[in-house]
């Protein structure tokens, strides 16, 4: 949590995909208290602002977000104003193209990956598509 927590995430996803690593961001917080809501909106608009400042710095070729309405709100907060089909991985996650006015996410293909969708491969075969 916080800016320090942000920066060194930052910091260390662009240091492995400048190195030419695959990369994986995620939060896990546990299991929710009986009364907590979700926070999906908010969750997804703080994601959306890690990897802005992260597309800024290295440029990736593919992205999946994972977390349905959250990944939504991600690529939002990104700025993506339409997604254009790309290419077809798995039923309900598609790979698209972003349109948007920044040119470090115009182009970027991604997935919006929500709930039970894809096998146990899905990550690697989003990876080694081309």
């Amino acid at each position: 949590s916080g800016a320090a927590t942000a920066d060194t995430v930052v910091d260390e996803a662009v240091s492995h995909l400048r190195a030419g690593r695959s990369t994986i961001i995620y939060s896990a917080l546990g299991p929710l208290a009986p009364a907590a809501q979700p926070q999906g909106e908010a969750l997804g608009r703080q994601a959306g602002a890690l990897l802005g400042r992260i597309l800024a710095q290295a440029r990736v070729p593919r992205l999946v977000l994972a977390g349905g309405d959250t990944s939504t709100h991600a690529v939002a907060q990104l700025g993506v104003h339409a997604l254009t089909w790309a290419a077809s991985l798995e039923p309900g996650a598609p790979l698209c193209r972003a349109h948007a006015e920044s040119p470090d996410v115009d182009g970027l293909r991604l997935v919006l990956k929500g709930g039970q969708v894809g096998g146990d491969d899905f990550f690697e075969r989003v990876r080694l598509w081309r």
